[in-house]
């Protein structure tokens, strides 16, 4: 059996680096890079630098990606007759993972539970006639956990560097630097505010 191998340049061994994304409101993507033998510090456990309410700056929940829905105002209710199984919905989400469903109440496991062709649910076992089905859309939310400092993080050897390239992809380079400007000052709550201004490509909304 093969294995691939990664050589880490002499200059680079032992080096070890933490990456962090953070996304403003309007789709503003900030990116942080922290060598661990810099004088910034990444304590998880102790805040340093705490979040913006004070506390951990990073996840330590191992479930921590599992978000909760945050549905809009509006939800959409059929009603079971025991032999249907499609339903249009209007407005018609993006995909399936826009919203959920629920048959009295119980919430139904995507996937397994029902599909979703625009704009028609089909959901795989006939409701019972009378039973009450809700779609809730769900907002569009930029982070897991409003609370964290950080969406997104890595803790990796090496000294990669993260940028986004002129098509909008997100890069990783190894064993290559980039030239980057740092901020003179982390601005990102300024950029929360929704001051700057952002092109409308970069926000999606739920519908």
């Amino acid at each position: 059996m093969a294995g691939l191998g990664h050589v880490v340049p002499l200059s680079q061994q032992g080096a070890e680096s933490f990456h962090g994304l953070r996304r403003t409101q309007e789709g503003l993507l900030y990116y942080t890079k922290v060598d661990k033998d810099g004088a910034d510090i990444i304590d998880p456990e102790g805040g340093v630098p705490t979040d913006k309410n004070g506390g951990k700056q990073l996840p330590t929940k191992q479930d921590y990606t599992e978000e909760d829905f945050d549905f809009q105002s509006t939800i959409q209710y059929f009603a079971g007759d025991g032999s249907a199984t499609t339903f249009t919905l209007s407005p018609a989400p993006l995909d399936i993972s826009r919203f959920q469903v629920y048959i009295n109440n119980i919430k139904l496991e995507r996937d397994r539970d029902y599909t979703y062709s625009s704009p028609t649910l089909t959901i795989k076992m006939k409701p019972a006639n009378g039973a009450m089905i809700s779609v809730g859309l769900q907002n569009k939310k930029y982070r897991n956990n409003t609370n964290d400092k950080f969406d997104q993080y890595v803790f990796e050897d090496g000294n990669a560097v993260y940028f986004i390239d002129s098509d909008g992809y997100l890069v990783k380079r190894e064993n290559a630097d980039r030239a980057t400007t740092a901020l003179g000052s982390d601005d990102f709550s300024t950029a929360e505010s929704s001051i700057y201004s952002v092109a409308s490509t970069t926000y999606q909304d739920a519908v």
